[in-house]
């Protein structure tokens, strides 16, 4: 039991025959005075045991969601909204803060500054697992995925966990300093490097090595080509099947097989890139420090398209139903038709992307507001403040809203009439669903404008917000 003994000095000159009698004006009042002194000690008493003993998780948390109070039921539902579910990462609110959110179609994960990663089921918020990878507060990088394996950088390793489990499969040591997330195909998984150097490691190999315990000592082994360039490679490598394309530090972007790493091309741009490029069927969208923007296919180095942004781009475009969104530095957000460029609408306030519905854009401002747009013009159809939520996930694949809090608070948003997600990047994926009524119903918006999202299409191009 811990014991805690504090001195406390009592001025002789006060007598306990005083504390019962205090027979005089002057001593009741320093009757009084000595009262209100053992009250202040005994508080001090119960506020020292406090800070020794620790507060416990669930005050905690208590805590930090009284600092980030969630949105309520009727302010959601008067925009159509509604909370899927909210939870909490696992990491220790005193010492970490959350680095990194990702999702697929199904889970969700949080990666804390310890190394610590969360999984959830990105559809209820139920907590599938929490595992430490790898060593504390080591640099990572945000976690990439095939269809069973999470591939987590930290520090000089490559952990391959297995997805809705935890556990860690292999863990692989990397030939220099990484400088880009991991990316991987069916087949392999690409790294770019400090030193210029792209690496292929290939995953059957490395899984052979792993069973004969050859890893992480024989890591060199699971190496099937490596291509140098000049510098850096800045932004993640982009697959497309038998190519991939990847980018240096000054400027060059190449164009290769998966194979065996032959040159396809090799595309210098004015300026380094500024982003991370995005896949368009087989186009890269590339951004670059010089403020163009521009499709580059992938195969031959030709630019079917090209734009002038006028402001730096430093956030990755995204591409969700045949439309870029491109939002550049302080220059609000564009959706663009991804086949030809052609710009359909501006919103001036809206910054970054957080997910798009059938009839909306979900998108946040410069005070971290959610701004509800119309798919079709761009027209703001809501506002709803979310300052402490300033950790989004920028969802690409279905239609659900996410976001957090520095301290692992995490929000789940879906509209109010969609019980099930709409899967954009891959629907075949989606579970057979129940019937309860017919797909052509009209959706209803409680409390919001709905005249631009049931006459709007993605060709109107009429409003900037």
């Amino acid at each position: 039991m811990l014991k805690i003994r504090l001195p406390i000095h009592i001025p002789g000159s006060l007598s306990t025959s005083r504390f019962r009698t205090c027979p005089t004006t002057a001593e009741s009042f320093i009757c009084q005075s000595e009262c209100q002194t053992m009250q202040l000690v005994k508080l001090c008493c119960l506020t020292l045991l406090t800070v020794v003993l620790g507060a416990s998780p669930a005050v905690a948390q208590r805590t930090s969601l009284v600092g980030a109070r969630l949105p309520s039921e009727d302010m959601l539902n008067h925009y159509g909204l509604t909370r899927a579910w909210w939870s909490y990462a696992t990491m220790n609110s005193h010492r970490d803060h959350l680095l990194h959110l990702t999702l697929d179609e199904f889970n969700f994960y949080a990666q804390a500054s310890s190394g610590l990663v969360t999984a959830f089921d990105a559809e209820t918020g139920k907590r599938l697992w929490a595992a430490q990878i790898g060593g504390s507060d080591r640099a990572s990088y945000p976690l990439t995925f095939n269809d069973e394996l999470l591939f987590v950088v930290n520090g000089m390793k490559l952990f391959a966990v297995q997805k809705f489990d935890g556990n860690i499969r292999w863990d692989l040591s990397l030939p220099a300093q990484p400088t880009t997330s991991p990316v991987s195909d069916e087949f392999r998984v690409y790294m770019g490097f400090m030193d210029g150097s792209c690496y292929a490691f290939d995953l059957a190999l490395i899984d052979e090595l792993n069973a004969t315990g050859m890893l992480p000592q024989w890591s060199g082994n699971a190496i099937v080509w490596r291509y140098k360039t000049s510098k850096s490679i800045i932004v993640p490598v982009v697959p497309a099947g038998d190519v991939l394309a990847f980018a240096s530090q000054n400027g060059s972007l190449y164009s290769v097989t998966a194979e065996k790493r032959d040159l396809n091309f090799q595309f210098e741009t004015d300026a380094k890139l500024s982003a991370p490029m995005a896949l368009y069927d087989n186009w890269l969208l590339v951004a670059s420090e010089d403020y163009n923007f521009y499709a580059v296919d992938i195969r031959n180095g030709a630019t079917p398209w090209q734009m002038t942004a006028g402001l730096p781009i430093r956030r990755e475009p995204r591409v969700i139903l045949g439309n870029v969104y491109l939002s550049p530095e302080r220059g609000g957000m564009y959706k663009m038709a991804a086949e030809t460029g052609k710009i359909q609408w501006h919103h001036p306030r809206a910054e970054e992307l957080f997910a798009v519905s059938p009839h909306r854009v979900y998108a946040s401002d410069d005070l971290n507001n959610l701004l509800i747009l119309s798919r079709g013009t761009g027209a703001t159809l809501g506002i709803i403040p979310l300052p402490k939520f300033t950790h989004r996930v920028v969802n690409d694949r279905t239609d659900r809203i996410y976001m957090a809090t520095s301290a692992g608070l995490i929000l789940g948003l879906h509209e109010t009439n969609r019980d099930f997600p709409v899967f954009h990047r891959y629907p075949d994926r989606l579970p057979l669903l129940p019937e309860f009524g017919s797909e052509d119903a009209k959706p209803v918006d409680a409390g919001a404008p709905t005249s631009d999202e049931a006459t709007g299409s993605d060709s109107e191009t009429d409003s900037n917000g």
